[in-house]
């Protein structure tokens, strides 16, 4: 991958577990993992996660390591932007910056590390051959302290290197390696899979983790999926038992669908299991069942049938023997098996996904209400057209009625509103001096405040403002100049308080901002002539330019596994506004045409994407005749389709189709501005991908 101009680079993954827990390490402790890394490259950056509160990290070191955990090459310092240590914050990573050490497939390396403070903790007891003891160790070329066979703090390690097929294990039980007689992670059946194939295999996967909870980690956005193009759902053996069956088909159900707009998915049966400590003798009926309806809802090439491969012949609700061993896990044989199975079906080319298709119907068209945002709990905000802007107005049945929520305290008019994943509310108001501001609402809207006085500056959109590591971000608008230093704010606290993280120069405004939580990079939409697309990689201190110039100028964008997706912000040849990405290797291609400048897009939760279109006021780019605004539809986010077109009412204005939000009943709520037979409104939009 190319080298950013500033801050860390970001490399594909190598190696990746879960760290659910959280262990408090009172004083400076030095940790030493054996880690097998699964990728060739030349430079490697590692990742370190807090527990639940913050970790300090006082020195860290990389080497090439024997099989006894002892130090076979001299170690080289990891830094952290320079610096030999690090503060994290609680549940947040730190990357080390980019290391040079040629590495081979699988190679194992020793990774040593001094820390204090609370450290993310894995949930069993698979890396031997590492250790820990209190003190200052990183430098040790032998072994020291106690064994620490549970892996801590080091969630990942990544790889410079070409990005390739890379698979992840999803769900509970087995998937975490349970069972691996040696207690080994290099010897369960994941690292058997990984060797046969060649490719990295990551744990994603947490013991005991329901299926449900993986669908809310998804759609949470804390299920980190970067750089993945495979997915193994694998149930934990004591969910089926222990679930209403139903509620656990429904789950599978929305997971599956919501991982197919990421990656390949395939999906494992439930072997044969003895009794678990959790919940006795497992039931034989529904582990019949959900085997049945992952055959049935899957295509066969997509399914690891560990049932069919571990289950006794004569007595098909028991496992072969030898395939258990006396603790009820599986046995050294079971595990040689099953990663080979697993090699086996994923070692074939990746199935070709059925051509899925996506309609939309109108289910709802409000003429009455500017809708500015919708929070978390599924309340729409939106200004009347009757009342003015100044009153703000909630619907919490899913826009079907209204009711006055609150008010600027000013009289100012709410213009541009957006809600954190906490619920505030965060708007750009106009004051009647024509002067703009940051207001603020903790109650849902019923109170406000000002909070930033922002002058001529403005909000463009609700993306102006993004999450990202807990702070939140604001990049600025302007079009009083030519050419302005954008400001880009941040706030720890929620918006009550802003400091200016960065400024800009040689830029005249920031469309948005599209925050990617899972490579923990915030990304600048800048407009027109000195536009393109900015990102960060250090939390908005520092910015490197991906695609400068006008094909990079976009308004709205979205993070998908490919890359960062988005609708170009063309208006004159010879460039033509287009969909595109910018993959995860920094480099863009372009899939489809658009009639106009696009201004949004939207994933869905249970899979599909929007995108809407503009037609302004000024341009070249238009077909003779088009004076409407567009949505486009995608099954896939590839394949795009035009769903229906809004011609335009006033000529002096701009026309908008705008998709921002989905509501609680997976209506889609299209946004509509100077349309002809609604004016300024809405309409909901009820999804089926076919």
């Amino acid at each position: 991958m190319p080298p950013d101009d500033a801050g860390r680079q970001i490399f594909p993954l190598a190696f990746q577990q879960s760290l659910p827990g959280s262990r408090t390490v009172a004083k400076r402790t030095t940790f030493r993992f054996r880690i097998p890394v699964a990728r060739a490259g030349e430079r490697l950056s590692f990742v370190f996660f807090a527990g639940d509160d913050a970790l300090r990290i006082h020195a860290a070191t990389v080497a090439r390591a024997d099989a006894n955990g002892a130090l076979v090459s001299a170690p080289l310092p990891l830094t952290f932007e320079g610096a030999p240590d690090a503060l994290i914050a609680a549940r947040q990573a730190v990357h080390s910056d980019a290391v040079a050490l040629p590495v081979s497939f699988r190679e194992e390396l020793a990774i040593s590390f001094e820390v204090e403070g609370a450290i993310a903790e894995g949930q069993m007891d698979l890396f031997p051959q590492s250790y820990a003891a209190e003190g200052s160790h990183s430098w040790k070329p032998g072994r020291f302290g106690e064994a620490q066979n549970r892996l801590v703090g080091l969630g990942g390690i990544e790889v410079d290197a070409k990005a390739t097929r890379t698979i992840a294990l999803i769900g509970g039980g087995f998937a975490a390696g349970k069972g691996a007689p040696t207690g080994d992670f290099r010897e369960n059946w994941p690292a058997v899979a990984e060797r046969l194939l060649g490719q990295p295999v990551l744990n994603l996967s947490q013991e005991g983790q329901s299926i449900a909870s993986v669908v809310a980690a998804l759609d949470a956005g804390t299920l980190r999926l970067a750089g993945v193009t495979d997915c193994l759902v694998l149930l934990g053996g004591d969910e089926a038992p222990s679930v209403d069956t139903s509620t656990l088909l429904s789950s599978l159900d929305v997971l599956l669908s919501r991982l197919r707009s990421r990656c390949h998915v395939y999906a494992g049966t439930l072997p044969p299991q003895g009794p678990s400590p959790s919940s006795g003798e497992p039931s034989r009926s529904a582990r019949r069942v959900v085997n049945d309806w992952l055959r049935s809802a899957i295509p066969a090439a997509q399914v690891v049938d560990l049932d069919v491969l571990l289950r006794d012949p004569s007595n098909p609700e028991r496992c072969q023997p030898h395939a258990q061993n006396d603790t009820g896990g599986f046995s050294e044989r079971a595990q040689a098996w099953m990663g080979a199975e697993v090699a086996r079906r994923l070692g074939r080319e990746p199935p070709e996904e059925p051509f899925r298709k996506m309609t939309l119907k109108v289910t709802l068209t409000n003429s009455s209400h500017e809708v500015l945002t919708v929070d978390t709990a599924g309340t729409v905000f939106a200004v009347k057209r009757e009342t003015g802007r100044a009153l703000l107005w909630a619907s919490t049945d899913n826009a079907r009625t209204w009711q006055l929520r609150g008010r600027h305290p000013q009289g100012s008019a709410f213009q541009v509103m957006t809600s954190l994943k906490d619920g505030t509310l965060l708007a750009d108001t106009l004051a009647h001096d024509g002067m703009h501001a940051l207001a603020r609402s903790t109650d849902n809207g019923a109170t406000w405040s000002d909070v930033l006085p922002l002058g001529l500056f403005r909000m463009l959109q609700p993306g102006n403002i993004r999450e990202l590591h807990g702070t939140v971000f604001f990049g600025e608008y302007q079009v009083f100049a030519i050419e302005s230093p954008i400001r880009i704010w941040a706030s720890t606290d929620g918006g009550a308080t802003w400091k200016v993280r960065a400024t800009l120069t040689g830029r005249r405004h920031c469309h948005s901002l599209v925050a990617d939580a899972e490579q923990g990079v915030l990304w600048a939409m800048m407009g027109d002539a000195r536009g393109g697309l900015l990102r960060s990689v250090d939390d908005g201190v520092t910015w490197s330019a991906v695609v400068d110039g006008p094909r990079g100028v976009a308004v709205d964008g979205i993070i998908t596994p490919p890359g960062l997706l988005f609708g170009s912000d063309t208006l004159y040849g010879p460039d033509f506004p287009s969909i595109r990405l910018v993959g995860t290797n920094d480099e863009m291609i372009e899939m489809t045409r658009l009639p106009g400048p696009s201004y949004s897009v939207l994933r869905l939760r249970g899979g599909g994407f929007l995108m809407g279109t503009t037609r302004e006021t000024g341009g070249d780019v238009y077909a003779p005749g088009d004076e409407a605004a567009h949505v486009f539809i995608s099954a896939d986010g590839r394949t795009w389709t035009e769903f229906m077109a809004y011609p335009r009412l006033l000529p002096d204005d701009y026309a908008r189709a705008d998709v921002y939000w989905q509501l609680p009943s997976g209506e889609v709520l299209l946004r509509l501005t100077n349309v002809q037979g609604i004016g300024t409104g809405f309409q909901l939009l009820e999804s089926t991908l076919l």
